[in-house]
């Protein structure tokens, strides 16, 4: 148990929700919920990016308007949904549940309907005694219920890492770029050549395209990590500095003008083999880009 909680606060920090606390599930008439209190510069669409969760539905939930602002410090419901959190797997943010005086696992999953066995293998419980304060892991925050955020989280000798789609790799320095030790990528290619190279998230850059101020970075500093997804199903995924996970961001070569669309999952990793850059992307992403011998790559998103 002691070393599930002290996991999942080193992935909360590295996902950068910006709370001070554990994300605390609460249960009201509207449905299950977590709080989010609003820091500067944040907005409706900032914030549902966070959560994964449109921004009408939070506005909704609060029973407030999008036309009005948010003001600092003002707490938001943010609803649990089956598009943004799951009691399935351990794969995400994690979401607790504070345990009370004379609560038992039992009630505790059939309030929250999630399954018992499961709620003894994500907190590795060997009993169902809880202890009155403690916070019990109820599931996890997502990108969607179906396929869990990958994310990434520092090794330390206590902790005990979650199994994930995407792990980052080791990587070779070529002039300014980093190659990836992946199979041959022409074979891969040939294999996704079914799917639009673009991906899966335009529909979703276009959305974001449309509010905030466009921000663009040419050339670069990168690396990249191995993934599972985008090779057949065109997620793609990369991890940069300075913007807020959940944001989709345009990825294009400037050598062979392809364009990709990719989400961002968090910051670039601390360490030695990170020194220097600004982002990492997939291999599957590079791959379609054509860019594991060349680093000249433009990067566009929306704040």
């Amino acid at each position: 148990m002691r070393k599930v909680l002290v996991a999942f606060f080193l992935l909360f920090c590295l996902f950068g929700i910006a709370q001070t606390s554990p994300l605390e599930i609460q249960k009201g008439v509207k449905g299950l919920y977590v709080q989010h209190k609003v820091a500067p510069k944040e907005n409706w669409y900032s914030v549902g990016r966070l959560y994964f969760i449109s921004p009408k539905e939070i506005a909704s939930f609060n029973e407030l308007s999008m036309d009005k602002g948010l003001g600092i410090s003002q707490l938001l419901n943010i609803p649990l949904t089956a598009s943004n959190f799951t009691s399935l797997g351990s794969v995400g943010v994690p979401v607790v549940y504070k345990v009370k005086q004379k609560e038992g696992l039992i009630k505790i999953a059939t309030d929250y309907g999630v399954d018992i066995a499961q709620l003894r293998k994500i907190n590795q419980l060997n009993s169902d005694n809880l202890k009155v304060g403690s916070s019990l892991i109820i599931g996890h925050l997502t990108s969607s219920a179906s396929t869990a955020l990958p994310t990434t989280a520092p090794q330390t000798n206590s902790v005990t890492q979650p199994q994930s789609p995407v792990a980052v790799s080791q990587p070779t320095s070529v002039g300014a770029s980093i190659i990836p030790q992946a199979s041959n990528s022409n074979d891969i290619r040939t294999q996704y050549s079914h799917r639009s190279a673009s991906g899966y998230f335009l529909s979703a850059f276009d959305q974001q395209a449309a509010q905030g101020k466009e921000q663009r970075m040419e050339n670069p500093a990168y690396g990249i990590f191995k993934s599972s997804s985008g090779w057949q199903d065109g997620k793609y995924y990369v991890l940069m500095n300075g913007v807020l996970p959940g944001t989709v961001v345009k990825l294009a070569s400037n050598k062979t003008d392809k364009v990709i669309y990719a989400k961002v999952l968090g910051a670039v990793p601390q360490g030695k083999e990170s020194e220097g850059l600004a982002l990492r992307i997939s291999n599957a992403a590079a791959s379609i880009l054509a860019v594991e011998a060349e680093g000249n790559i433009s990067v566009v998103w929306n704040n």
